[in-house]
């Protein structure tokens, strides 16, 4: 933990080192840039235009921006990368409902024995996801909204998908 004196206290949530490959890549906490291939300073054409544009979704999918990390989805979930798993299942924890739905509804596109073999390689991953996600179920959709019952509520959606695979 972390301790600044303008700001309070600030815990390091993220869910430490994962394995892509065999290699640690640590995640990064949320930040205010909005990534634009503009701004990584790349103009690049065909497959590499399509890698920009990825790594400026992973960059996005930790924005503190909610709408930003929302349009991160559909390019992660379409990259078939292995190293876009993480973000992607990082994105399942978030609070933000309109995020979660938009996963879910892109669940289909993720390269499956990617996700497989990242949950397998990465089991604190989907624990702490899992705790997450029925965090902010409990908190925010229970007792509240139609997304009360566990079926409804993309979060769990989602979980289910990663924990059948």
């Amino acid at each position: 933990m972390t301790v600044s004196m303008s700001y309070g206290i600030h815990v390091d949530n993220r869910p430490g080192p994962v394995l892509i490959a065999g290699e640690k890549l640590l995640l990064p906490k949320r930040h205010g840039f909005i990534p634009r291939r503009r701004f990584l300073g790349l103009s690049a054409r065909g497959a590499r235009a399509e890698t920009c544009s990825t790594i400026c979704a992973a960059i996005a999918s930790h924005s503190t921006n909610g709408f930003v990390r929302q349009a991160s989805v559909g390019p992660l979930a379409k990259s078939g990368a292995l190293w876009t798993i993480p973000y992607i299942v990082d994105l399942a924890s978030d609070y933000v409902i309109e995020i979660l739905a938009e996963l879910d509804a892109s669940m289909h596109l993720v390269d499956r024995d990617n996700l497989r073999r990242y949950v397998a390689d990465n089991p604190a991953h989907l624990a702490l996801t899992e705790a997450r996600i029925r965090s902010y179920w409990n908190e925010y959709y229970r007792t509240t909204s139609r997304e009360r019952a566990l079926d409804s509520y993309p979060g769990f959606r989602i979980l289910r998908a990663l924990s059948d695979l």
